[in-house]
């Protein structure tokens, strides 16, 4: 009996010692070490910067914000201890105001979680579900084709108007995620802002506050679709406001514009396109090009889906109208492609098959696209891609000067703005000459 008594304490100790290895710990952590501050990253991307106050067995607490949280063990992905000095007094958490109190009747017409009021500074009241806040202001879901938007400025208060998250956090597969100026990041759900300071609510039922210039974002994500990069130790997320992934810089991506987001772009100056997103699978736009010696009206249609998180198809038509000067007729041309891409909108490479046709000489012409764009930072991507065009069937001849192109560039953005830049070169097989050009293209979405 004694026997079994100690093989089962030397399978107990054994086992904890497993669970505390598998956790990777940078710096030697000394518990009770009031210089210490420790970073406790969970395997869900969070990232809370504390105190460890202890790590026993299959838990793990940390004092956060002046609360207690307590972490399965199995939940870390590690921890990292770094220096604090004792002279520098750390700031007591703001205290936001109480939110207000809805009645019996009231909530009940509530039910969702991430439904919210959002008071302007008139007095006008917003209720839907919020999808994002930051620095440029709420977007909010209403139900409606297009999102609302109120500028950050002018927000006064944010109501929570649905349930709280603790009254079944299970059954959940959509969270708001707080990424603060800090560099911490955690899941939960809004309680309520008072136009200084956060109340927020974590999934285990503690309540951390933050004053709003230590908040950078707040996002609703769905916990199986986060995509993460790492890059200065911080995480990124797909911003749909932010950047436009449906192309590369000419040629086209499967990816399509979100439903009811607007997006104006002018290329080199002479080039202008409004492009609406129908639905998140559906995008039109017409153009306009003016230059001295010909002006021309464009249009197109671009249907598109995912076959899964990293393999996304489209097909689409374009068509534009030529208005050569001189007197010379208008000529008409059409373009038929499909594309296929491999990746998310943070990192993908893309490739599209077209055919062409014109109504000057009868031409067709065949073309290929490969390319791809990478993002390295919160404001930063890469582009890259190869056009091929061959003209090979002509009613009044035959014409072997292949046309060969391409773009090499990078992407600026931030809020509802991108600015594209880089070089483009071209090269016709058959002449020996070839030409490089930069290039630029304004990008705005409303």
């Amino acid at each position: 009996m004694q026997l079994f008594k100690y093989l089962s304490l030397l399978f107990l100790l054994f086992t904890a010692f497993q669970i505390n290895a598998q956790v990777l710990i940078k710096g030697k952590l000394v518990l009770g070490d009031t210089t210490q501050q420790h970073i406790v990253h969970t395997l869900n991307g969070d990232r809370f910067t504390g105190r460890i106050t202890d790590m026993q067995g299959t838990k793990l607490t940390l004092t956060y914000l002046g609360s207690e949280l307590v972490f399965p063990m199995s939940d870390i992905q590690k921890v990292e201890v770094v220096g604090m000095s004792e002279n520098v007094p750390k700031p007591e958490p703001a205290q936001p105001a109480a939110p207000k109190q809805m009645t019996v009747e009231e909530g009940k017409h509530y039910i969702w979680h991430f439904d919210y009021k959002v008071t302007n500074d008139k007095g006008i009241e917003y209720l839907g579900k919020l999808i994002k806040l930051n620095e440029y202001g709420a977007v909010i879901d209403r139900g409606t084709i297009k999102q609302t938007v109120v500028p950050y400025k002018n927000i006064r208060t944010i109501e929570r108007m649905g349930k709280k998250i603790t009254e079944n956090p299970n059954d959940l597969d959509e969270y708001l995620r707080m990424q603060t100026t800090d560099g911490n990041s955690f899941i939960g759900q809004l309680l309520a802002f008072d136009g200084e300071n956060f109340e927020f609510l974590l999934k285990n039922g503690s309540i951390v506050n933050y004053s709003k210039t230590e908040v950078w974002m707040i996002q609703l994500e769905r916990q199986n679709d986060r995509v993460t990069t790492p890059y200065n130790n911080q995480i990124f997320l797909e911003k749909q406001y932010l950047y436009n992934p449906q192309r590369v810089f000419l040629s086209p991506s499967a990816f399509t514009l979100e439903k009811g987001v607007t997006e104006f772009r002018n290329t080199m100056v002479f080039h202008n396109n409004m492009d609406f997103g129908i639905t998140d699978n559906l995008t039109i736009g017409a153009g306009f090009s003016s230059v001295i010696i010909a002006n021309a009206l464009s249009g197109k249609v671009k249907l598109g889906g995912s076959l899964s998180p990293h393999l996304h198809v489209a097909a689409g038509v374009q068509g534009m109208v030529l208005f050569p000067g001189y007197g010379d007729d208008a000529v008409s041309v059409g373009l038929l492609y499909g594309a296929l891409t491999v990746g998310t909108k943070d990192k993908f490479l893309t490739a599209s098959v077209g055919l062409g046709r014109d109504s000057d000489y009868g031409e067709s012409t065949a073309g290929l696209t490969i390319g791809g764009a990478i993002r390295t930072s919160e404001n930063w991507r890469i582009f890259l891609e190869f056009i091929h065009f061959d003209p090979y069937q002509s009613e009044d001849y035959y014409s072997n000067y292949n046309t060969t192109m391409g773009t090499l560039g990078m992407s600026w953005f931030k809020g509802v703005h991108q600015i594209d830049f880089g070089l483009y070169g071209n090269s016709e097989w058959g002449y020996d000459t070839a030409i490089i050009i930069p290039i630029a293209a304004y990008s705005l979405r409303f």
